[in-house]
């Protein structure tokens, strides 16, 4: 039999992540704006809100989604690390 796994963790715990409100959080699942982590090829580097939300502009663009996270990445400057 084949399940799906879900990983589940503390809105507070996601919310320190990613460097937003809980509020902001809520917005974008409401809105349908949240991708999860599965889908999220930049997992492993932590995004502020401004950087997200170029992501979520991006996704909904249809952009490929590493291009994209490296774009973000590489658009921050070197001495900056996330």
């Amino acid at each position: 039999m084949n399940q799906d796994t879900q990983t589940f963790i503390k809105m507070e715990t996601l919310c320190k992540q990613i460097d937003t409100s809980k509020k902001t959080i809520e917005n974008w699942i409401r809105e349908g704006l949240f991708v999860p982590a599965v889908a999220f090829c930049g997992r492993s580097k932590r995004f502020n809100v401004q950087e997200l939300e170029i992501y979520y502009v991006g996704v909904i663009a249809q952009q490929d989604r590493k291009d994209l996270v490296k774009e973000i990445v590489d658009a921050r400057s070197k001495g900056s690390k996330v």
